[in-house]
Order: structure tokens, then sequence, then C-alpha cells
């Protein structure tokens, strides 16, 4: 039987929270006279390089976690052991060869074991071997389907904690490009489009052609 595994986590959810609050900026630039720009924060986060990056990190991760709860859920007759391994291999960054392999061994063993346990149940008669073999199996699949329910909550902890890191360092790097580009223009305030929906100079795309160069 097939279940869809869910992580209550949206990774595109930070972004507004990321934005909100972001009123003015100043560009630590001091004229004899005040000078005004606006900059749209939540399409610099959303669509520059870094953003787009930073949200197809955490959407490569969450997909790791979903598929490794989905795998595991389809062949739920593993050991302890092999649960510790295969979580350990499928979530490594940047696996050598020998990992890989690993992994792909492993993934072949704990799929074998679950045809075995489905050719069992579909038996008439069990021999004596057999109900060992079968009562060993449900075990597995009791404490796999625990393990699969400890795991999922402590991944969206891990993304949460995951999301917040990448928003502070993007939000961070945002801002900064924002003030380097309204120095360098002469402005001395910098508003957020949600502070300042119209303003005679917006900075948006400078700031977006600055974080796009890198």
């Amino acid at each position: 039987m097939k279940k869809k595994i869910n992580l209550n986590f949206d990774t595109l959810g930070w972004v507004v929270a990321a934005v909100i609050g972001i009123g003015v900026l100043s560009s630590g630039f001091a004229p004899t006279t005040e000078s005004y720009a606006n900059v749209d924060m939540a399409s610099l986060i959303d669509n520059s390089n870094p953003g787009k990056a930073v949200q197809a990190q955490l959407n490569d991760a969450k997909q790791s976690r979903l598929d490794l709860l989905q795998f595991m859920y389809q062949n739920r007759v593993m050991t302890a052991d092999q649960v510790q391994q295969l979580s350990k291999l499928w979530l490594e960054d940047n696996p050598p060869a020998a990992d890989q392999a690993t992994l792909k061994s492993l993934k072949t063993q704990i799929m074998a074991a679950s045809k075995a346990y489905e050719d069992l149940q579909a038996k008439t008669t069990l021999s004596a071997q057999d109900q060992t073999a079968l009562a060993t199996d449900k075990s597995e699949i009791q404490a796999t389907s625990s393990a699969i329910s400890q795991m999922a909550q402590q991944f969206n902890q891990d993304m949460q904690q995951m999301q917040q890191t990448s928003a502070s360092g993007l939000l961070a790097k945002v801002k900064a490009a924002v003030q380097s580009a309204g120095k360098a223009q002469g402005y001395t305030v910098v508003f957020g489009k949600n502070s300042a929906p119209y303003c005679d100079h917006d900075i948006t795309q400078t700031v977006m052609d600055a974080l796009n160069k890198g």
C-alpha cells in the first residue's frame, strides 16, 4: 500500500516573514539635501540568483527527506541498524562513490526483505520457520513505522532551522546590496515598497543586477 508522506513545511513561506518590517534602510550617505528611493525586497529575495539558490537548496533538502520517508514507508521490513544506516547515507551531502554504492546495496536488501514478507503473507500454509520469520518481519514493521513518525517530526524541526538560517543570511546579503546601491547613487534613505509603494526612484533592478553578479 502506497501512502503520500508530507512534511509540514513551506519552503517559500519564510519570504513574507523576512521582508515584513523592512520599512527604511539608511544608505549611510550624508549629503546636504535628502533624497529617497524605494526597493522591492520581496522581488530581490524571490528572483535574485542568491534567493533562487537558497530556495533550491531548501527544496532539495525537503525532497530528499520526503523521498527517504516514502521509501521507508513502502519498505518497512528493516532492522533498527538498517534504519539508522539508511538515514545517514540517504541524507549525506555529496556522498563519495563508496557510500553511493553502499546505499544502493542497502536499498536492494531492504526491498528484497519487503518482497519476502509479501511472499510469506501470500502463502496458504506456513511452516514453523515461516511463522518465525513472519513474526520477526511484523515486529520490524512496527518499529520502522514508529521510526518514520519520529523522523518526520525531526525533519520538520531540521527544515525550520535551515529555513531560519538561510533566510537570515540571505536577508543580510540583500540589505547590504541595497545599502551599497543606495549609497553609490546618492540616496540618503531607501524605503521598502511595503512602506513606500510609490517613489520617483526605484533601485530594485540595480540591486538585482549587483546580487546576480555575485
